[in-house]
């Protein structure tokens, strides 16, 4: 069962950016998390960012859709610069954000 599993994993078409469990700032009060889905055949992007207090309060999320992405290393870079222009119009200025491997 789990080698089917897997075996289906690796064949999807679309590949999944995966973060950690949320869990609460120590330095900030706010916390930024955000996750990607990305589909290679289409080169569309999703991405989701949530804005958190330091109780894991939802203050505030976003949701992109993007065409076009050429290559899927585009998309971490993609999706942090779209996170970090949220912060800015959010004017949240101490953050710690968080996201895939970043």
């Amino acid at each position: 069962y789990v080698n089917e599993l897997d075996e289906l994993n690796r064949r999807l078409l679309v590949r999944r950016v995966v973060g950690e469990q949320w869990r609460p700032s120590e330095v900030s009060k706010v916390k930024i998390n955000f996750d990607a889905t990305f589909h290679k055949q289409s080169k569309k992007l999703c991405s989701g960012i949530m804005v958190k207090d330091s109780n894991g309060q939802l203050l505030n999320f976003k949701i992109c859709l993007n065409k076009y992405i050429p290559i899927a290393f585009a998309v971490k870079a993609l999706v942090f610069a779209q996170t970090t222009q949220f912060r800015l119009d959010l004017g949240i200025e101490r953050v710690v954000i968080e996201g895939d491997s970043l």
